[in-house]
């Protein structure tokens, strides 16, 4: 059985990516995947990862209103044709999209050659956002229903974004399923958190820099912390926008806390990153489906805090595993105060995360879970 593997053409490598990595490594041993990806740091990241990579150029859709529906018109078929012709010389059984910017033309150029769709919902607009700019385009509003109805198996990553997704945009989408994600968990070391803390505090973070975390709550939460007396590092690792970077920096400067709010680029090797951290920060907001990184650091032994809006929460079921918390610069530094000031916190908190990540979300049962639905999904259209 040979899968597609779609992996949009976003603006870096972020948890949906690397989701799509570790799906690919723990079911290589019993299908072939096939990885399509539409931008080109992330053809650069997964060449070479043991499978075949097709890549697809970045056709995404911006500016006027009015440019916006022409280029729908125009480059619509384009895209739809690209993916038409990558599934047609890869010859796969079967297509897995996980971004939302390609849903509507992967569903389309699979649906022409027969090909069962999967879809994952990796956030709570993952099936709304390409549609919300073109909602009076009526190529746009055919495409959206079509391929929401041809889909014929749709997950969803979280219970929140399940409830969603169902309540505000999709209540015909009753068909759906959630699937609890993973990290590839095989090679990670354990954080030993019985030391204290020595020096300067560092808080991690490993993530996409976009305009959809919270990065400013992070840098508005180390002034807090300076003017209380307890300056943290913040050591922030990721691709993002330049543009972007450079206006938190801008903010850091401006908060005076540049010297503690570091932007330090992507690191391919993280494993190494995590031994540093005192702390792990996972800044969610309301349109995560779930925060894959807060099981990265979980199940590195690192106390974890996440924001608890959307999937960013779910699963934890007190401070005793990880520190789900609002939203707020205020609420962010409290709880960075309080794991830094109790060392029998910050210890149970590790202990009891460590274990409750292995436990509730374990990487080999997500497998086996994909490879029930690939398999299910084969026999029925065979």
């Amino acid at each position: 059985m040979k899968v597609a593997q779609v992996c949009g053409a976003g603006g870096g490598v972020g948890g949906t990516e690397e989701h799509v990595l570790d799906l690919i490594a723990g079911t290589n041993h019993v299908i072939e995947n096939v990885l399509i990806v539409g931008d080109g740091m992330l053809k650069r990241v997964y060449k070479n990862h043991p499978c075949w990579v097709w890549y697809i150029p970045n056709t995404k859709i911006s500016g006027h209103r009015w440019r916006r529906i022409r280029d729908a018109y125009l480059k619509a078929p384009r895209k739809i044709y690209r993916y038409w012709k990558a599934f047609r010389k890869t010859e796969v059984d079967l297509v897995h999209i996980h971004t939302a910017d390609d849903y509507y033309y992967a569903t389309c150029a699979a649906k022409f050659l027969g090909k069962p769709v999967i879809f994952t919902a990796h956030g709570h607009t993952a099936l709304h956002e390409p549609y919300r700019y073109q909602k009076r385009n009526i190529l746009y509003r055919w495409m959206h229903h079509w391929a929401l109805q041809d889909t014929d198996r749709l997950i969803y990553v979280s219970q929140a974004a399940k409830k969603e997704l169902q309540k505000e945009y999709h209540p015909d989408a009753y068909f759906g399923e959630v699937v609890y994600l993973s990290p590839d968990d095989r090679e990670y070391r354990r954080v030993m958190q019985y030391r204290k803390i020595v020096g300067i505090p560092r808080v991690g973070i490993i993530s996409r820099i976009d305009g959809v975390k919270r990065t400013d709550l992070i840098i508005k939460a180390a002034q807090i912390l300076r003017i209380k007396g307890y300056p943290v590092y913040f050591e922030h690792y990721g691709t993002g926008d330049s543009k972007l970077i450079a206006k938190y920096q801008n903010m850091a400067f401006e908060h005076q806390v540049l010297d503690l709010v570091q932007f330090l680029g992507w690191v391919e090797e993280k494993e190494n990153l995590y031994q540093r951290f005192d702390i792990f920060l996972v800044p969610t907001n309301a349109m995560e489906g779930f925060a894959l990184g807060r099981l990265e650091g979980m199940k590195h032994g690192i106390p974890t805090i996440s924001f608890n809006t959307g999937g960013g929460g779910e699963g934890i079921m007190s401070w005793e595993e990880a520190v789900a918390i609002p939203p707020t610069a205020g609420d962010l530094a409290d709880a960075i105060l309080r794991l830094i000031r109790d060392d029998d916190l910050r210890l149970r908190i590790s202990e009891m995360g460590y274990i409750a990540a292995h436990e509730k979300f374990s990487y080999n049962s997500m497998i086996d879970r994909f490879l029930n639905i690939y398999a299910d999904e084969y026999v029925r259209t065979v």
